[in-house]
């Protein structure tokens, strides 16, 4: 491995993860969460139209879309009121895993890879809620479950 990389992972791993820090248990949460979100929503959808159904691959394009704009925009150039997503993401995921040493030392580096558990209640709250509620109100109950299920 590369000196500055192992340095750096050596330097991450002393002032960034806690030694109380579990990868798998990080990992399982959000999977977990993330899971039942999707059961949760799509348990929740009747009679589900044909129409209704192209939801699913409309919010699959769109949340890649949208992930793709984040991740090459403010995730890699800095922004104002961004500055932690840039400095998280480029300064040290990409310090950490580089082109040439993209595997882990363990599951403690799991905390240089998975967003912080956090960030699923920014997703749902900030972002598939809103927009499944605005669904709600404009289109069908059916689409916005469907929305949050995917999304």
């Amino acid at each position: 491995m590369d000196a500055r990389v192992a340095e750096f992972r050596e330097q991450y791993r002393r002032e960034h993860i806690s030694r109380h820090y579990r990868g798998w248990l990080h990992f399982a949460f959000t999977s977990v969460g993330a899971l039942a979100v999707v059961i949760v929503a799509f348990s929740h959808v009747r009679n589900v139209l044909i129409s209704e159904l192209a939801v699913i691959p409309t919010t699959f394009l769109f949340a890649n879309f949208v992930e793709y704009r984040v991740h090459r925009g403010p995730m890699h150039h800095r922004r104002q009121g961004l500055g932690l997503l840039f400095k998280r993401h480029t300064l040290q995921h990409h310090r950490f895993f580089t082109d040439a040493e993209m595997q882990h030392g363990g599951s403690r580096d799991f905390a240089a890879v998975l967003f912080p558990p956090v960030m699923l209640l920014f997703f749902l709250g900030a972002i598939a809620s809103p927009v499944g509620l605005l669904l709600f109100a404009v289109a069908s109950s059916n689409i916005a479950w469907l929305f949050v299920g995917t999304a």
